[in-house]
């Protein structure tokens, strides 16, 4: 955050230059395609260090694809929210292809935030789902 956004606290983050210092979820490969307030479209091309010892896409890397369209999607509108719990559910395999994964604040009051993340494979074929609570954090004062 800049100096001048620091100094009034009214002033909202700016996602993208926020988001391109996720250096875990951009180091994994995700990469934002679409966001707005309370909405994200996240995708993932995946390639051989995304498999676990079977051969399919390992649950961690379909984790950090949910969180980070979670992350994205809550913070859109340029509060700072941090996650405090997360649930997921794996429905099917995957090993190619680009995962979209779609995440969409369903609740949000003045300090919590819910989002729910749905990930699917090319042929749209929902691959997991993801629900995450966060906090929204009060801008620092000066």
């Amino acid at each position: 955050m800049s100096e001048s956004q620091n100094e009034n606290s009214s002033e909202k983050l700016d996602w993208q230059e926020f988001f391109e210092k996720d250096r875990f979820a951009v180091e994994n490969g995700c990469r934002i395609v679409e966001v707005h307030p309370g909405y994200s479209k996240i995708e993932l091309e995946i390639t051989p260090h995304h498999y676990n010892a079977t051969g399919i896409v390992q649950g961690g890397a379909l984790f950090t694809l949910a969180d980070f369209a979670f992350a994205v999607a809550s913070n859109a509108a340029g509060d700072r929210v941090v996650g405090t719990s997360v649930y997921m559910n794996f429905f099917k395999a995957t090993r190619t292809g680009v995962l979209t994964a779609i995440g969409k604040e369903i609740s949000r009051s003045r300090k919590l935030s819910t989002v729910e993340v749905q990930i699917f494979d090319e042929e749209n074929n929902l691959i997991a789902q993801f629900q995450g609570n966060g906090y929204i954090l009060t801008p620092p004062k000066q």
